[in-house]
């Protein structure tokens, strides 16, 4: 016996590196045939729900886990009270500066949420408030089982986006930016007065939602997978995938939809998804950021328009790709994506479907101009140094675009002034009126504002500059962000009339 463990002994020293070397090559030919396999399976690049295994399962209504939904008579407790704000926000929007030209603005109420803030506001064209709802994030999810990183993100979860119902009722979307993983909180719906909560919905919900003329809600999600799955090859770590999912009025869970997969299941248009990825691995440094498509904007084309736009059909959706600079359509019924554009837009926003045919969207980051930076330097050095304080990219400014998808032309553009600076680097919003008037969402300013079709600003709401130390960023300044603008007429909030 002693023989034989001294022979093994002496086996392992001398061979030890062969054994490793050995090991090393079983564990890469498994994650290689894994990755071949999940490259191969027919749009297997990643799953509609929570498990693997079940990749084509769609969650329905009946069978869906992560619905939380409640009859009227059992409504939750609604938000308790919390901390007192380390800013009084109250203070800061009626401090903010309004110019009004009431002849030719379209009028009514404005929408907004402010970053970090617990509260959403509703303000009229003087700049005040008319209702708040206070719903803070804690209150409605005291253990949150859907968030991985809860502890990361603290106190600084925000509402990233608000609508309204006629009643007063409020649809609320939740985010946490800048945790590094997960940044989805949620969604919830509340009364008027706040102080109950009607449903929620239990995902990594974010950004923006959209409520058809059916009372459908199309919203976007995203969740973390296997980097070796989203790219095909033996990689570590996880990426997030973005899912749009329609729910029923009452939050019941209706579809979801796997952006990925939609591409993979397009023959014109995955290729693109392929050269997206390949880039992604090409960078200098390799992979830089975990969030692979950075979805920010979901539509549904209505009906009633959607004979403007010959190449699609009535329920598609069209949702914009912030990371690959790209905007899409995807078919709900076949799950693929049927339409794709990478226009001289970047980093862009709120992409839309217009009554004319056209798509508006938020070019955040695709007018390089330094002549008009050099002018804004001397001009508006304030609003410009702000930008620079923040360390954000001063050579970009931002526009407006008006985009013909039948042309592939950009139609209508509005990229402010050396007098009215327009530079939001990230975030930020733009809504086209009724009226035909545009208005327009500066987030890292502060800055909402209307312009007609002669580009002339007829309403205008610049909050002041608070210090950033009650943003929870100390050592820094700017104007109060605001994440989330939308306007709305005075018929269609009837809860407000007095």
């Amino acid at each position: 016996m002693k023989r034989l463990v001294s022979f093994c002994t002496s086996a392992l020293r001398r061979y030890r590196r062969l054994i490793l070397i050995a090991s090393v090559c079983i564990i890469l030919a498994g994650g290689f045939a894994l990755a071949k396999y999940e490259y191969f399976a027919p749009h297997r690049i990643i799953p509609t729900t929570q498990t693997i295994a079940t990749a084509q399962t769609i969650p329905t209504a009946q069978n869906s886990a992560v619905i939380k939904s409640e009859k009227p008579s059992e409504e939750k407790p609604g938000p308790s009270v919390d901390k007192k704000p380390l800013i009084n926000e109250d203070v800061l929007i009626n401090q903010a500066k309004i110019k009004y030209d009431d002849t030719q603005s379209y009028g009514g109420f404005t929408i907004f949420t402010l970053r970090y803030s617990k509260n959403v506001y509703i303000i009229d064209m003087q700049g005040h408030i008319v209702h708040t709802w206070h719903i803070p994030f804690d209150s409605v999810w005291p253990n949150p089982t859907h968030i991985t990183n809860r502890a990361v993100c603290g106190d600084k979860v925000l509402i990233k986006s608000a609508t309204p119902f006629p009643n007063g009722d409020l649809l609320a979307t939740y985010t946490c930016p800048g945790t590094g993983s997960v940044t989805g909180y949620g969604m919830a719906k509340f009364n008027k007065s706040s102080d109950k909560v009607l449903w929620t919905y239990d995902k990594n919900t974010h950004h923006n939602a959209y409520i058809d003329k059916t009372g459908n809600i199309y919203t976007l999600y995203h969740m973390p997978l296997p980097l070796s799955l989203i790219f095909h090859k033996p990689m570590l770590g996880e990426g997030l995938a973005d899912y749009i999912a329609i729910l029923s009025p009452e939050g019941k869970e209706l579809k979801t939809i796997s952006i990925l997969n939609a591409f993979d299941r397009s023959p014109l248009f995955r290729q693109a998804l392929i050269q997206y990825l390949a880039f992604l691995l090409n960078q200098p440094g390799g992979l830089q950021r975990m969030d692979i498509l950075h979805s920010n904007s979901v539509m549904k084309l209505e009906p009633k328009i959607a004979s403007k736009f010959p190449m699609f059909k009535a329920g598609q959706v069209l949702v914009s790709l912030r990371d690959m600079n790209a905007i899409a359509v995807i078919d709900p019924e076949t799950e693929s994506v049927v339409w794709f554009a990478l226009g001289p837009w970047k980093r862009q926003h709120s992409a839309q479907f217009l009554a004319n045919g056209h798509i508006l969207l938020l070019d955040n980051q695709g007018l390089a101009d330094e002549e008009r930076k050099q002018e804004s330097l001397t001009k508006n050095n304030n609003k410009v140094l702000n930008n620079k304080v923040q360390g954000e990219e001063t050579s970009y400014f931002s526009r407006i675009l008006e985009y013909d998808p039948t042309t592939r032309s950009v139609t209508w553009d509005f990229s402010g002034s050396p007098e009215l600076p327009f530079a939001t680097s990230y975030v930020g919003d733009v809504q086209r009126l009724q009226n035909g008037n545009t208005m327009i969402l500066d987030s890292l300013h502060g800055h909402i504002f209307e312009i007609n079709n002669d580009k002339k600003v007829v309403w205008d709401c610049q909050l002041p500059a608070v210090d950033e130390a009650a943003f929870r960023k100390p050592d820094l300044s700017m104007q109060a962000r605001i994440f989330s603008a939308t306007r709305y007429s005075a018929s269609d909030l009837p809860f407000l009339a007095p």
